[in-house]
């Protein structure tokens, strides 16, 4: 298992760079960007993040600007304007280069992510962010290593309301008094947030 999880992100990571890179070569996306045009960012990053869905799991596709504010959620279009301070996204702020990392959303969805600084020759024009979630690898996992799995949040770590309501635009369920000090983020086996409040113990 483990050394499934090692070769995979490694290849997670150079996936999101290459489709990264593409996606800063696309002429037209590079010129709505330019211009902070959200609504043509929108119309030209929708099919192809439903294209980026289907055939690599790309659940998060973010565009954002050298102000380091959100610009565009392709998933999520109508939230926008927030400062970014996610780690992934604060490293390729500050080195200028590709960053990757497992972290944690606002809505507490935790997520592969790559941040790719996009420049147009000396001028940066801003980022292009891309997340894969957790639950779309364990799923890769589990048909690999046949076993069952089950992801878990500190609870200090998550503001109550945004994990709640992240769970409900996702379609997920969710029951925070499940366990004492954390949550379920992402599970493989079949659904026990009905079962009352259990102790969890960590393997």
């Amino acid at each position: 298992t483990q050394a499934y999880i090692d070769v995979s992100q490694a290849q997670r990571q150079t996936l999101l760079l290459n489709l990264m890179t593409e996606i800063s070569h696309n002429t037209l996306l590079r010129q709505a960007m330019t211009a902070q045009d959200r609504e043509a960012l929108y119309q030209l990053a929708l099919p192809l993040f439903k294209q980026l869905f289907q055939t690599h799991g790309i659940s998060h596709f973010y565009l954002h600007t050298p102000a380091d504010t959100t610009l565009l959620r392709v998933h999520r279009p109508d939230e926008f304007g927030d400062q970014v301070a996610r780690t992934t996204f604060l490293q390729a702020a500050h080195s200028q280069t590709f960053t990757f990392g497992l972290e944690l959303g606002k809505f507490g969805m935790l997520s592969y992510r790559g941040v790719f600084p996009w420049r147009v020759g000396d001028k940066l024009i801003g980022y292009i962010e891309l997340g894969i979630e957790v639950d779309y690898v364990l799923k890769q996992l589990q048909s690999i290593v046949k076993k069952d799995f089950v992801v878990t949040l500190d609870k200090q770590q998550l503001d109550r309301e945004k994990w709640e309501l992240g769970r409900e635009h996702s379609g997920r369920s969710h029951n925070w008094d499940l366990f004492s000090d954390q949550v379920i983020a992402s599970q493989t086996m079949p659904d026990f947030s009905n079962l009352g409040k259990m102790k969890l113990s960590a393997v």
